[in-house]
Parts: C-alpha cells; sequence; structure tokens
C-alpha cells in the first residue's frame, strides 16, 4: 500500500500535505476562490477576511503583511494562520476540476487545518516528533530548504541568452532533408557508398540498384524530424555534414542515408519550451559561479591529494581510506572535508555494495562529481548560516509547515492506518456495484490515409463508401500527407481505445469492420477504415481486485481520520474566528 496516495486524498489542504509528502519546495501564495462578487469587476486588493473574536468583528485585507499573523482558528494555544488558510485554499483550488461546485466555500478547508491541528497534538502526546526517523525526516527538509533558498538568491539575476533560445530552440525543431534507400547486403551498401563518395550520382547509382532489386525504397527527398527517424539513424543524422553520405546498420538491412539540408518549421510551443530551457541553463551557469565564488572565499582544496587518492586500488584498499583523516579541502571555521568523507560519500551513492563498483572501475570515475556535490553543500550552508536563512519568516514558516505536515503523517501512520481493514465482502459489493468501471477497453486495428485538407479527405471517403478499393486510393489520391510529416499515427496500427484521439474514440464507438470514419486531429484529416474491432469486455473480480482494495482503504481511511478528528475536537479547544471573505 502506497500511503503517500492515501494520505494525500486526506487533506483539500494541498501545500501543507503535499510538503509532508513529497513537494520540498515553499508553497507560493495564490489569490484563492472566494465567495463575492466576481474578480474581473472587484480588485483582489479589496478582498477581506471578516474575524470575529471577543465580540468584535474586524476586517482584515487578504493580501496584506499582517495576513500570517491574523489568527482565523485556533485549538488549544495552536493557531491557524490566514496566510496558511490562503495557501491551503490555493491548493484546493488548483486540485479541483473546473466546475466543481462550492470552489468558494473556504469552511471545508478551514475544517481541515484545523483537524491537522488536533492530529499534530496528538502526535507530540505520543512523542511522535522524537522518533528517528521523523527528526530524520524534518532535518533533511531543513537542509534542503536552505541549499533551496540560497541557490534562490544566486540565480535570481539570471536570464534566458538569445544564443541559447536559438540553439534549443533549432535543436527541437529540426528536421533533416534526406534521401535513402535499404539495402539487404552490407557490401552492396558499401559499395554504394564508395561509389558515391568517388563523385557518381547517388540518384542514377539508386536507380540502378532499385531496378537491380539490390536496394528498396525511393529517391524522393523527404523531410525527417529525430523524432520519427530510428534512434540509430538519427544519431548519425545529427553529425552528418549537408551533402554527406552514411551507412547506418538497422533492423531490416543497411540504410545509405544522403543528407541534403534542414528547415526549421516555426512552432511556438517549442520556442516557449525553448526558453525554459535557456533560462535554467543560464540559472545553472549563475548557480556554479556563486558556488565558485563562495568556494574562493572561505575554502582551500587540495587538489594534489584528490587527485592522488585512488578509491579502487586494493593498498591501502577503500575500508582503510573511510577512516582516512587528511584534508582534502578546508573551510574557513568547519571541520576539515576528509578523505574518509569523501569516501563515504561514495560509498552512499553505490548502495548495493563497493566491490563490483570497484571491479568495474566505477569508483575513481564518479570521485568528482561526488566531491564537488558534498564540497559544495557544505559552503551552501556555511553561506546560508552567514545569511540567517534559518531565521527568516519565509524559512521559518515553511518548515513549521512541513513540521506539522510531517507529524500529522506520522499519526496517521501510525495511530490510525493500522486499524483500517477492508474486508473479501466489501470488495466484492464494490465491484457489483461499479462494474463499469471495470472494463477492459475496446481495441481497433485500423488502416488510414492522411490529408492536408478536410475537402480532400471528404473527397476519398465518399469514394471508398462507393466501393473504390481503399489501397487503389493509397497509391493514387490526391493530397495526401506524407508519413514523416504525419500528426498520429493511425495507419496499420492496433490502439486500444484509450490510445485514440478523443474524436475518433468517440466515431469508433459503434463502428464494426470494414466502416469508414472521417476525423481531424492535430490539423489534419484521417479517412480511417476499421480493420477489426474488439468491444468492451467485463473485467473478471480477481483482476480488479487490488484496484478496489486501493480505492477502499483510502476511502476508509479518509472515514477513519473525519471520526477520529471529530472525537478529538470533544477533547480541545476549538475555535473559528473567520465568518466569510468578500468584499
Amino acid at each position: 500500500m502506497n500511503l503517500r496516495i492515501l494520505v494525500t486524498t486526506l487533506a483539500i489542504a494541498g501545500p501543507r500535505l503535499a510538503t509532508a509528502v513529497g513537494t520540498t519546495s515553499a508553497p507560493q501564495s495564490q489569490a484563492p476562490a472566494v465567495a463575492g462578487p466576481s474578480p474581473l469587476v472587484v480588485a483582489p486588493s479589496q478582498m477581506r477576511a471578516v474575524i470575529a473574536r471577543d465580540g468584535r468583528e474586524t476586517q482584515v485585507p487578504l493580501f496584506s503583511s499582517d495576513a500570517g499573523s491574523t489568527v482565523v482558528a485556533k485549538v488549544d494555544d495552536e493557531t491557524v494562520s490566514l496566510q496558511a488558510l490562503m495557501d491551503a485554499l490555493a491548493g484546493a483550488h488548483e486540485g479541483r476540476h473546473e466546475g466543481a461546485a462550492k470552489q468558494h466555500d473556504f469552511k471545508p478547508v478551514l475544517d481541515h487545518l484545523v483537524d491537522i491541528k488536533l492530529c499534530v497534538l496528538e502526535a507530540r502526546e505520543m512523542a511522535l516528533d522524537e522518533l528517528p526517523d521523523v527528526k530524520k525526516t524534518i532535518e533533511q527538509e531543513g537542509t534542503s530548504e536552505l541549499i533551496h533558498r540560497v541557490r534562490a538568491l544566486a540565480i535570481k539575476d539570471a536570464k534566458a541568452s538569445r544564443a541559447d533560445v536559438d540553439h534549443f530552440y533549432r535543436d527541437a525543431v529540426r528536421e533533416w532533408k534526406l534521401r535513402s534507400l535499404l539495402f539487404d547486403k552490407e557490401i552492396d551498401a558499401q559499395t554504394f557508398l564508395k561509389q558515391v563518395r568517388g563523385g557518381k550520382s547517388f540518384e542514377t547509382l539508386g536507380k540502378e540498384a532499385i531496378a537491380a532489386k539490390r536496394a528498396k525504397g525511393s529517391l524522393e527527398p523527404a523531410f525527417a524530424a529525430p523524432s520519427g527517424m530510428l534512434s540509430q539513424v538519427a544519431q548519425v543524422v545529427a553529425k552528418a555534414k549537408v551533402g554527406s553520405v552514411q551507412v547506418v546498420k538497422v533492423a531490416q538491412g543497411w540504410s545509405v542515408i544522403q543528407v541534403l539540408g534542414a528547415r526549421y518549421p516555426d512552432d511556438p510551443a517549442a520556442r516557449a519550451q525553448a526558453e525554459k530551457m535557456a533560462l535554467e541553463a543560464a540559472r545553472d551557469r549563475a548557480a556554479n559561479a556563486y558556488y565558485d565564488a563562495l568556494a574562493k572565499k572561505y575554502a582551500r582544496v587540495d587538489w594534489k591529494l584528490f587527485d592522488k587518492v585512488d578509491f579502487e586500488a586494493p593498498k591501502p584498499g577503500f575500508e582503510a581510506l573511510k577512516k582516512d583523516k587528511r584534508p582534502i579541502a578546508r573551510i574557513e571555521g568547519e571541520a576539515p572535508f576528509t578523505v574518509g568523507d569523501l569516501a563515504a560519500g561514495i560509498e552512499a551513492k553505490f548502495f548495493h555494495g563497493m566491490d563490483s563498483p570497484i571491479k568495474e572501475h566505477r569508483v575513481n570515475a564518479n570521485k568528482h562529481d561526488v566531491f564537488q556535490t558534498l564540497f559544495r553543500k557544505r559552503l551552501v550552508l556555511k553561506e546560508a548560516a552567514r545569511l540567517n536563512i534559518a531565521q527568516s519568516e519565509g524559512y521559518r514558516r515553511h518548515m513549521a509547515e512541513f513540521r506539522e505536515a510531517t507529524l500529522f503523517t506520522a499519526y496517521v501512520e501510525r495511530a490510525i492506518l493500522p486499524d483500517v481493514k477492508v474486508t473479501e465482502k466489501q470488495g466484492q459489493d464494490y465491484y457489483a456495484k461499479h462494474k463499469a468501471e471495470f472494463m477492459t477497453p475496446a481495441v481497433y486495428k485500423l488502416e488510414s490515409l492522411t490529408f492536408a485538407t478536410s475537402a480532400d479527405a471528404q473527397a476519398v471517403l465518399t469514394k471508398v463508401r462507393s466501393g473504390t478499393d481503399f489501397k487503389w486510393l493509397r497509391a493514387n489520391a490526391a493530397g495526401q500527407v506524407k508519413e514523416d510529416a504525419r500528426t498520429a499515427q493511425l495507419d496499420g496500427v492496433t490502439l486500444s481505445e484509450g490510445a485514440l484521439p478523443v474524436r475518433l474514440r468517440e466515431q469508433l464507438a459503434s463502428a464494426k469492420p470494414g466502416d469508414y470514419r472521417l476525423v481531424e486531429t492535430g490539423g489534419q484529416y484521417y479517412v480511417v477504415r476499421v480493420v477489426s474491432a474488439s468491444e468492451k469486455q467485463q473485467q473478471p473480480y480477481l483482476s480488479a481486485r487490488s484496484a478496489i482494495g486501493n480505492k477502499l482503504i483510502e476511502e476508509n481511511l479518509q472515514r477513519a481520520v473525519a471520526e477520529t478528528t471529530a472525537k478529538l475536537r470533544q477533547h480541545h479547544q476549538v475555535a473559528v474566528y473567520l465568518t466569510r471573505i468578500g468584499y
């Protein structure tokens, strides 16, 4: 059972629980969905939280600096801040489907935050915060967050360069113009290659080879993207010069490829992705420069000793080097970084044991990367201490939330989850009531013709339905899109309904073998012939048993947490001060 998945389903309070089960970055404040006039009419700065406490009613702007100190609920001496509620509302809004009912209602979210507080109090009462694994989880998060925040400072001014954007974009969209032939025999392919490189025409020799049945293929040049090529072909083409001819071994024989040029189609989505990649590259450079500056400022590295240490040598041996106290690096005000520290880091990387990596000479090849990782970690933590990041409001709030979420998870895991059971009868009853959820998908074997325009596709659809041979149209119909330029592969394939474009899936729901359908997808038009079709089949209970069990455990766990927190409310003082959010 995956507790991470199960516990995540328990709360609408997304950022807090998500942090406990794997997210290490600080949650971002986002505008929650609230009751009141449309945000398109009223500015977010006018949004207010109405607090009723001690007989007085006050209004607090949601996006003010007071949100973190404004208490909206209290459990004994533990408080829930308006900022925490806003973060949770943002997570809840992201996690729901568009159009879900009552997205504006903050009360369920606030109730969940109160429930988390109740469970955290119980966890502390049980001394779960003293457990080694809980302490280790929180400590590791604290270290990771310090490193994350120092890196954020290092990269805050980084900007993507136009050269990087162009480089990533051209690599992403490049299509090579190629001419290729397939030879059955290597000697024929190599002879052909030698003759072309000797100055003879690829086309002339190709016609002769096809006529003599030594080769197959078309001499018509075609554009192909790397994603549409065999991996070994793409690797060779990427390194080839325009005008060159190469031989590549493929499963069917030997392919002789002539590279005629390249083009770079306009693709806004690819350019947006290239800009993201270029920005990340700029951030990596900025971070590395920052770390190098820290090394110059704080440290001295004995590179002679570093190069000399051989972790693969029989003498003194790896075990001895783990105890070696010789300093490889000295960091101002810190304990030295020793050979033993590096050995321990390397051993952690090869956690299945050191014998095989040493015999296979994989250890020394990794020592530089391991050293840089561990050495930079120490430098960054030293800089974090100098900057006093651990005392910053953002860091303290993040760690408080993470600590709380970790204790909540520990409490659910140890105090509630062991009693959550699912019986065989419950599983069988669920299956009987929800059989429609457990159907194997329909499977279709298809043939298709692809056209650039709707008119050409419609004309062909009319012809095939009138009796014109499908294969003859494949060879003669005008306006067809070449195979390497199609946005979907629907010809000669067998696909489950889930793998089909949505529109085609809907059209094939009632199709029978021999039927034809016309569908548009990706800006192209496909005349699809159904070769065979298998209907949906009922999945046997035993096949669905595992999925049903997981689903019922999730439901039972949610119910058990709700029942537990309802009981806890009777033994703790719970007060909710927030009455509404509006304008």
